[in-house]
């Protein structure tokens, strides 16, 4: 199975509301530099998509639990500056 290890470096803050603590919410920013094949690529970006899957079905006119708010998840996959791959030493 594909290793999500990755996704340990995952960081998040919590931003409270000023007027009302209750009002916080989550935001978060996460990047990573990996070595992946054109098959890795298609399978990260696979398993990204699939982690929102569960949601998909929120939508403005349908049906979401109380308290949530509208956010914009996006997963950029994209090849790194460098134009030629760096060999192990």
């Amino acid at each position: 199975s594909f290793s999500t290890s990755w996704l340990s470096s995952f960081s998040m803050r919590i931003f409270a509301s000023a007027t009302s603590p209750a009002a916080g919410f989550a935001a978060a920013m996460t990047t990573a530099d990996l070595w992946l094949t054109v098959e890795d690529v298609q399978r990260v970006v696979h398993e990204l998509g699939a982690v929102l899957d569960p949601y998909r079905a929120r939508t403005l006119r349908g049906e979401r639990p109380t308290g949530t708010r509208r956010v914009r998840v996006m997963n950029v996959v994209v090849p790194h500056r460098r134009t030629q791959p760096e060999q192990p030493q």
